[in-house]
């Protein structure tokens, strides 16, 4: 295809960078965990070289979830991870939660809490200073991602979203793309 070419979506180009990600797909698809990210100046097509990949992940039947990074002061903590996880949870059922979310559901319910009136009896985590309590969200958020991939192969996306010289850089960590599947 040349750059005057388009497939059916009208995507233009970018055969070499599709062809990585198709790459890093197969493998993820073939339960070899992947993590790619897409890097560069504002403008470039990156989400839509993502909105593609998405495309083509949920044909080849993994699930994607979306979140979005934004570097200005007002996100709530770990907003990416929330907006991952909310749809997933709005959309099973509780016994399905409780059997993805396992052991960590209390702690991913202290940043998603209605998952204590979905899922009910949730005990309160023990109290830890921050860094561990940290430490242990994302333990439960990976756990989590994890038994989803293994039923079905995973695609969680994030994008950062760039402010001017006020950004706050204490967000958590802004992989653009990765792609999962543990074995």
């Amino acid at each position: 295809m040349t750059s005057n070419e388009s497939n059916e979506s009208g995507f233009i180009g970018r055969q070499a960078e599709m062809a990585v990600l198709t790459a890093a797909l197969d493998r993820a698809l073939a339960a070899k965990g992947q993590m790619v990210m897409l890097a560069g100046e504002p403008g470039i097509g990156k989400t839509r070289l993502a909105k593609e990949l998405a495309s083509l992940s949920e044909q080849r039947g993994a699930r994607v979830l979306w979140g979005w990074c934004y570097e200005r002061q007002g996100a709530p903590p770990y907003w990416p991870w929330l907006q991952l996880m909310r749809p997933y949870a709005d959309e099973t059922e509780a016994d399905g939660l409780r059997r993805d979310m396992g052991s960590g559901a209390s702690e991913i319910a202290e940043i998603l809490p209605e998952l204590r009136t979905k899922l009910g009896g949730l005990e309160r985590p023990h109290a830890l200073v921050p860094e561990q309590a940290r430490f242990q969200l994302f333990l439960s958020i990976t756990t989590f991602l994890k038994k989803l991939s293994q039923a079905q192969p995973l695609n969680p996306r994030t994008k950062a979203e760039r402010a001017g010289p006020e950004s706050s850089q204490a967000m958590s960590p802004k992989p653009e793309l990765t792609a999962w599947r543990w074995g």
